[in-house]
């Protein structure tokens, strides 16, 4: 797979039928890599965050890059609502089977795997109390919050509600569940809105109903990323245009695309500028309109046979191979280094010591065990079990893998 392909069809003014939906291949890329990246993040953070800049200047300024790593969530929300999107766009703008069997589908996707991660999460609390000591960081499973409560919220997955349960256990898991709530508004607001009024309504609902939660107990459930996802929504219909789409897709060439991301910016900063509290939801805006530029670039460029080298590399066999399990990844990795945590801690090892001996010996234990996870809690409740498949019919299913 050196490049990135479509199995069936590309992208035409007469739109895409069912028969003809494409298996994007860079798509797995760009989720492994974001995935991957987050875990490289969260080692950063849990080796130079309470040391700071003032104990380790070079290496804490020749790794800050990964102090962004929150804008990586950005890029699985765009990529969710690209691929979420697809079938409805190639169904005439409705849920295929209707939205209780897309519910089904979603959830079979997602609760098995997390449930399982937050099974083994909880039991690592269990079993080392080192992990209950609370020091107010992501990195800390306990953070301040009693055990019962936060259970039961994470259970229900709304425990990104509550800002003292939005970290407990595991970390990331609170994306999960600001997506899973999406995957309820998608059908129900975004859909119809999309049909109605085109592209851009979704995108200035989800974004005025986002930063309504700005400075609320709400705001770490960041739900401006429904804003993101409508984007994501739009990067696909762009793509993939039906009849009625055509004219208003030639409209759209480049130049126009990035004079719209440079208004975005400018008004994104601006308003961030104002207030500290709108500082990461406009910063996450501009990510997500970058993210979905990166979609519809790579699509483009797919559906005319061409392969420039980032195209070629997120649609490279060591990449996608990484996509497939990249939720599994992103689950699974902190309680692995709440481990690493336990048995790094007694030898009191500087900052970057303890970050080589994560990128050195901890990455290649992480994606093994991840992977191993992946093929017990993840891999059967795909609808395209055997990802080596190119067939028509499995490639068919994949995109709804997201």
């Amino acid at each position: 797979m050196s490049t990135a392909t479509l199995s069936r069809g590309t992208p035409s003014s007469q739109g895409l039928t069912p028969q003809t939906r494409p298996h994007l291949h860079f798509l797995d890329g760009i989720r492994g890599i974001a995935a991957f990246l987050v875990v490289v993040t969260h080692m950063w953070g849990h080796c130079f965050l309470r040391t700071g800049e003032t104990a380790y200047p070079l290496w804490f300024r020749a790794l800050s890059v990964f102090k962004y790593g929150h804008y990586l969530v950005a890029v699985f929300i765009v990529l969710s609502g690209f691929c979420l999107m697809l079938p409805a766009v190639m169904a005439g703008g409705v849920m295929k089977n209707g939205v209780v069997s897309y519910i089904k589908r979603r959830a079979r996707r997602i609760l098995p795997p997390y449930y399982a991660a937050l099974a083994i999460a909880a039991g690592l609390m269990a079993l080392f109390p080192m992990l209950r000591i609370d020091d107010g960081t992501i990195f800390s499973p306990y953070h301040r919050s009693d055990m019962a409560g936060s259970l039961v919220t994470h259970l229900l997955l709304i425990h990104n509600w509550i800002p003292h349960w939005t970290h407990r256990f595991d970390g990331p898991m609170w994306s999960v569940a600001t997506e899973w709530q999406i995957y309820f508004v998608f059908p129900l607001m975004l859909l119809p809105l999309w049909r109605k009024w085109g592209a851009i309504a979704p995108i200035a609902l989800g974004l005025a109903l986002g930063f309504c939660t700005v400075g609320t107990i709400l705001e770490d459930a960041c739900f401006w990323y429904i804003g993101l996802f409508a984007m994501g929504m739009a990067a696909c219909s762009y793509c993939f245009p039906g009849k009625t789409d055509t004219e208003v897709s030639r409209f759209w060439t480049w130049p126009r695309l990035w004079g719209v991301f440079a208004v975005v910016a400018v008004v994104m900063l601006g308003v961030a500028r104002k207030s500290h509290h709108l500082m990461l939801p406009c910063t996450d805006v501009i990510a997500g309109v970058l993210a979905a530029y990166l979609l519809i670039y790579c699509t483009q460029k797919a559906s005319a046979g061409e392969s420039p080298l980032v195209l070629r590399f997120f649609s490279s066999r060591p990449v996608t191979m990484l996509g497939m399990f990249s939720y599994s990844l992103y689950l699974l990795h902190l309680p692995l280094l709440y481990i690493g945590k336990t048995l790094l801690m007694p030898h009191q090892y500087s900052a970057p010591i303890n970050f080589l001996i994560y990128a050195v010996v901890g990455t290649p234990l992480i994606l093994g065990i991840t992977y191993a996870f992946h093929r017990i809690f993840e891999r059967p409740f795909m609808n395209a079990p055997n990802p080596k498949a190119a067939t028509a019919p499995t490639a068919a299913k994949a995109l709804n893998n997201a």
